[in-house]
């Protein structure tokens, strides 16, 4: 598996939007969409017109499976999937 390393700007680790659909396994398109209207919006910075998704999004987000009723799940580090059983979620 292609290893995928963060990029350190002032001291904050972030991936691309690429990147970070990639450890996903979602389009770019999706990630864009929760960037914009999210609920809880992903946390970005933008420098010099590109965004950049805050590393520690990656463990910390919670997403919710479309029509499971609270059935969440977050990624680890690796950007496998981990299951969190009615964990409340807006996303």
């Amino acid at each position: 598996m292609l290893e995928i390393k963060s990029i350190e700007i002032n001291s904050v680790e972030y991936y691309t939007v690429q990147q970070f659909a990639v450890l996903t396994g979602k389009t770019e398109q999706a990630i864009r969409e929760k960037i914009k209207t999210g609920k809880p919006k992903l946390k970005v910075d933008t420098f010099n017109g590109k965004t950049y998704v805050h590393k520690t999004e990656l463990t910390e987000y919670i997403w919710k499976f479309p029509g499971r009723g609270n059935l969440t799940y977050r990624y680890n580090d690796k950007g496998e999937k981990i299951i969190i059983e009615g964990e409340k979620s807006d996303g």
